[in-house]
């Protein structure tokens, strides 16, 4: 007891500080040790000229695994241009398996459009190279890396657009209104020679116009500021507006060195939206449930789709709340015991202003109502004195009404012809 014990490792491995020499307690001394690669690890233990030593077994806990690189991570999507891949075979400790000459490793494309020129390459000092060509359409690709009994591995490469090579012209709406000033964004896109959008250009694009007016009349469209944008993202814009009449509006846009482009956009008259039929009368019930009307069903209008039409709706009435739901015309009775007729309009307008109303007629029916005693008795009256009790009571149906009595003391009986108990 008390002696020194030191430690010794025949092999890659660590003590932790302080461990690699140990005083003995009760004749025992411990000591810690990590194993730096899988193998054999041998421990020595020396006191004095006494050498002890034992031989550890070291398993590995993670399997080898593969990367994935490339000589660059994009390329021109022209169709032409190619990259090296290399797939690179280590072992958990992350070195190269230099002494692997025989492993297939298999490629794949994950995503995006590129042709490998092979699917499976034998490993040559643990590596394995393709190459890749992108098929013409910019953007990611995602190729994959396997081999038996290791990690994949995989990498994201991107395909980029060529050089600006035309402009092409988007207009939203495709099509306006004339005589209203309507507008439509003009949108004007860099594409390269296969279509790609060029996003990192950097043109000044000029817009213009010219018409065919089917009168012959004055220009029927003009460029609102800006008749010249500078691209931001592949794209530039302006705002075309209607001058004229119905006809085609021509939009010209062009930037120094590139194919220009046209776009036709058709002019029309617009009409008003109509309602397909007379609108039949809302039938209520006096004190009842709201009742709705779905008007999208009931109106056409050839300039604009139904979801963009608006509806509103007015009265003078106040016994009836009207309101439009998500184009749904809702009427609620709010009056109590109010029933017969009542005048509405409906209007509906359409997205470049024109509008139409029609009258809608509400009927709330009645339904029979009681009636209700609006006197009052007296509650308390002395024996024996003759007690009188003229009854008064109303009937929201205005109907003729009859009394009776249910039940009272010995000698209370009720006088129909003087509506009274006596």
């Amino acid at each position: 007891s008390g002696d020194r014990v030191q430690f010794s490792l025949g092999g890659l491995g660590t003590f932790p500080a302080g461990l690699a020499a140990v005083d003995a307690d009760n004749g025992g001394a411990r000591s810690v040790v990590t194993a730096a690669e899988p193998g054999t690890l041998r421990v020595q233990a020396r006191v004095g000229d006494a050498i002890g030593q034992l031989d550890i077994p070291v398993i590995n806990t993670q399997p080898p695994y593969l990367t994935l690189s490339a000589n660059r991570l994009s390329m021109p999507a022209d169709g032409s241009t190619s990259l090296q891949l290399t797939a690179t075979l280590r072992d958990p400790r992350g070195q190269l398996l230099v002494e692997d000459h025989s492993t297939p490793v298999r490629f794949s494309l994950v995503s995006g459009h590129a042709l490998l020129n092979a699917n499976e390459v034998i490993t040559r000092n643990g590596q394995a190279g393709i190459e890749l060509r992108a098929l013409g359409i910019a953007g990611p690709i995602v190729v994959q890396a396997e081999a038996a009994n290791m990690q994949t591995a995989e990498i994201q490469l991107h395909a980029t657009a060529a050089a600006p090579h035309r402009v092409d012209l988007v207009a939203l709406p495709s099509s306006i209104v004339a005589d209203r000033n309507a507008t439509a964004v003009i949108s004007a896109v860099i594409r390269d020679s296969l279509g790609n959008i060029v996003y990192d250009s950097d043109l000044d694009i000029r817009f213009s116009v010219d018409d065919a007016s089917q009168s012959g009349s004055s220009l029927g469209g003009e460029i609102l500021n800006p008749a010249f944008a500078l691209t931001a993202n592949g794209r530039a814009g302006t705002v075309l507006q209607t001058t004229g009449g119905p006809g085609k509006i021509l939009v010209f846009a062009g930037a120094s060195g590139l194919a220009p482009a046209t776009f036709e956009i058709p002019v029309y008259q617009a009409v008003p939206p109509q309602f397909t039929a007379a609108l039949d009368s809302l039938k209520l019930v006096e004190d009842g449930p709201a009742v709705q009307l779905a008007l999208g069903d009931l109106v056409s209008d050839g300039d604009s789709d139904r979801d963009d039409l608006s509806f509103a709706v007015s009265t003078d009435s106040a016994q009836v709340h009207l309101e439009i739901v998500d184009g749904a015309l809702v009427a609620t009775p709010v009056t109590p015991d109010f029933w017969g007729e009542i005048a509405a309009t409906i209007t509906m307008r359409d997205p470049t202003g024109l509008e139409t109303s029609v009258p809608l007629s509400i009927a709330v029916q009645s339904r029979n109502d009681p009636p209700h005693i609006t006197s009052t008795p007296d509650t308390v009256i002395a024996a024996d004195v003759h007690f009188v009790c003229q009854l008064t009571a109303t009937d929201a149906d205005a109907d003729a009404l009859t009394y009776r009595l249910l039940e009272g003391p010995r000698g209370l009986a009720f006088d129909q012809t003087l509506q009274r108990a006596v």
